[in-house]
C-alpha cells in the first residue's frame, strides 16, 4: 500500500509525516518521532515557522510549531487554527511571497504575512481549490496544481493552463494517479489511464507558455 508523505526543512531539520502515523524529523543522522506533533502530511515553512496540516483526525485544522524549533508542538509559541468550513477538508500548503496559502478540495484561503497572531486569515478563492494534492508543485511565486476545473497556475492572479490538454486530464475521472512536478523552470504532470496501462506526460513550458 502506497502512503503519500509531505515534508519541510526548519533550522536544518526535515520535518515529514503521511497524516496517520507520528510526525518524524531527520536532523542529517538519526530519523525520530516528534513528541507532541501532529500527525500531518502537508507542511510548509516561513519565517522559521513550520505549518503543518492533513491530520486524517482533523482535516480542517493548521497546526504551526514554535518558531525556529520545528521539533516543538506543544510549548508556549505553538497552537493551531481551524479553517473552513468551505472547500471540504485542506489538501496542501504553500509559501506565496509573504503569505501561506492554504488549499482545500474547492478553495483557497491566504494567511497574510503568515503570522498566526497578529495575521489575517481570508477565504482567497471559493470553488477553485487543490483536488490531487500530489499536482501541487511551486517554483519561486509561482504555484501550480489541479482542480476539478484543470490545471491552474498562481502568482499575482489565478490562470487555467490547461485547456489545451482538456481532453488527455478527462481520462481519469479520479486523477487519483497523478502527479506533478518541476522539471527546471517548467511544471510538469503524468496522468496513468484509467486502465492503468499507460502513463501521459505533459510539460508546461513557463518561458512560451503552452504544453
Amino acid at each position: 500500500v502506497r502512503v503519500d508523505w509531505g515534508f519541510s526543512t526548519n533550522n536544518d531539520i526535515l520535518v515529514l509525516g503521511n497524516g496517520t502515523n507520528a510526525t518524524q524529523q531527520l536532523d542529517g543522522t538519526t530519523l525520530s518521532a516528534i513528541t507532541g506533533a501532529p500527525a500531518a502530511k502537508y507542511f510548509a515553512t516561513i519565517y522559521g515557522q513550520t505549518f503543518a496540516a492533513g491530520s486524517a483526525a482533523f482535516p480542517n485544522t493548521v497546526y504551526y510549531c514554535v518558531q525556529y524549533d520545528p521539533t516543538a508542538w506543544a510549548s508556549t509559541g505553538s497552537g493551531s487554527f481551524l479553517v473552513g468550513p468551505e472547500g471540504g477538508p485542506i489538501t496542501g500548503l504553500a509559501i506565496h511571497k509573504t503569505d501561506l496559502l492554504i488549499f482545500k478540495r474547492s478553495s483557497i484561503y491566504i494567511l497574510r504575512g503568515a503570522d498566526v497572531v497578529a495575521g489575517q486569515l481570508d477565504l482567497m478563492e471559493l470553488n477553485v481549490g487543490c483536488v490531487w494534492p500530489r499536482t501541487l508543485a511551486q517554483y519561486d511565486s509561482q504555484i501550480y496544481f489541479v482542480s476539478t476545473w484543470g490545471v491552474h497556475t498562481l502568482t499575482d492572479s489565478l490562470n487555467l493552463i490547461s485547456d489545451p490538454i482538456k481532453t488527455d486530464l478527462e481520462l481519469d475521472p479520479t486523477m487519483a494517479k497523478t502527479c506533478g512536478f518541476l522539471t527546471g523552470y517548467d511544471y510538469g504532470l503524468s496522468i496513468l489511464d484509467p486502465a492503468g496501462t499507460k502513463t501521459n506526460f505533459f510539460v508546461y513550458d513557463k518561458a512560451f507558455s503552452h504544453w
